[in-house]
């Protein structure tokens, strides 16, 4: 029978489940805060350091009154400790100035010689400051001079290499001479051509003699080999 009709809640519902009777929970899993903390009475307003003191001392005075039964609580040796270090830190008493003396005299006096200790203080400076200023001067002075005298000597030398009318020697001092031409000058622009004049560098060889058509044999293409890509 087809069950298609019915609402999905009812097949999806499940009996109850047989197979944990029982349970195990830790104690970590359990509730632990089950009680909400009130403010007490006295939490709302300041109260002293006093009281606040008071209300511990009289809490260790009922601890110890627990723990030792029969005893006394032994409090007054550490109050004496406390108020000994209490006095240790506190600041001496300042000497008594001797009589027979005048304070505002002395007082006086020390600001007098150190304004005299500042002004000495202060023309010393001044004049480590000038003198300071004055070498930083000559020196940029000297630079100045020395860059002149390079950039002079630089613009003759170039003036003296482009004209070739002026001495060499006479104008550079001997020390650079006219250096020869390495390379021969090209008179026409279409001197160095491929199927110009193939036969005129083998006069002396006949075997060499002849036109080639193929690019890669030419004399043209050999010396553009050897120049760019050797």
């Amino acid at each position: 029978m087809s069950s298609a009709h019915r609402p999905t809640w009812e097949p999806a519902k499940a009996k109850s489940d047989l197979s944990h009777m029982s349970q195990a929970f830790s104690k970590h899993a359990l509730p632990a805060h089950t009680k909400l903390k009130f403010r007490r009475p006295g939490d709302t307003q300041k109260r002293s350091l006093d009281e606040m003191k008071a209300e511990l001392a009289v809490g260790e005075q009922r601890a110890y009154a627990e723990r030792h039964p029969g005893q006394e609580f032994e409090a007054e040796k550490d109050e004496k400790r406390v108020r000994l270090t209490q006095e240790s830190t506190e600041d001496p008493a300042p000497a008594i100035a001797p009589s027979g003396l005048d304070d505002d005299d002395d007082v006086v006096s020390d600001e007098e010689d150190e304004v005299d200790d500042d002004d000495e203080d202060t023309d010393a400076l001044m004049r480590e400051l000038e003198k300071i200023k004055q070498e930083r001067h000559e020196e940029q002075e000297r630079r100045k001079q020395a860059e002149t005298a390079k950039e002079q000597l630089s613009r003759e030398e170039e003036i003296a290499r482009g004209n070739p009318l002026l001495n060499l020697e006479h104008a550079l001092h001997g020390d650079v001479k006219p250096q020869a031409a390495s390379l021969p000058v090209q008179q026409r622009w279409d001197d160095d051509l491929i199927f110009r004049n193939q036969a005129a560098h083998a006069e002396n060889n006949l075997s060499q003699r002849g036109f080639v058509n193929d690019l890669t044999r030419t004399e043209f293409h050999k010396k553009f080999m050897s120049r760019y890509i050797k």
